[in-house]
């Protein structure tokens, strides 16, 4: 398949059904196919039967939240790693970003998100793929960076 025809399946999971729905169709706007999850247990489920390339994985959902999510795929995908996980949060508490990257996520996000970062991020996950699966290290992506 050529660079120029992959279209990558992004999952998106969160909560809140408003924000779920708006990034789902900012995501389709720019061509991407989307699932959805509402927790982290829907969320494993989707990554089971088609593993996504790229997830937007909100932190704190009932059943099960984003950090023990980002863990069990993880250990689905036996560490490859294969599957860039964008953590997103409406609260940066003190500590909370090295925590997701040490549960395995790859970037951190506050909330809210726009359509550029959500097109920016994805766009580019094939090309960083290399370098992350290298180092198993969170990368780098350019203007999302929250402090």
């Amino acid at each position: 398949m050529e660079l120029a025809d992959f279209r990558a399946h992004v999952l998106v999971v969160d909560d809140d059904r408003v924000h779920l729905r708006l990034l789902e169709r900012l995501l389709e706007k720019h061509g991407y196919r989307t699932s959805c999850a509402a927790n982290g247990k829907e969320a494993l489920d989707v990554c089971a039967e088609e593993p996504p390339h790229v997830i937007f994985m909100d932190l704190d959902m009932p059943e099960m939240d984003g950090l023990t999510a980002t863990r069990a795929i993880r250990i689905m995908d036996g560490g490859s790693r294969e599957t860039l996980i964008i953590a997103m949060t409406a609260s940066s508490a003190p500590g909370r970003r090295e925590q997701c990257f040490a549960h395995g996520m790859d970037h951190f996000l506050e909330k809210p998100i726009s359509s550029a970062q959500l097109h920016e991020i994805v766009s580019g996950w094939p090309a960083r793929r290399p370098a992350r699966l290298a180092t198993g290290m969170p990368v780098d992506l350019p203007n999302t960076a929250t402090a």
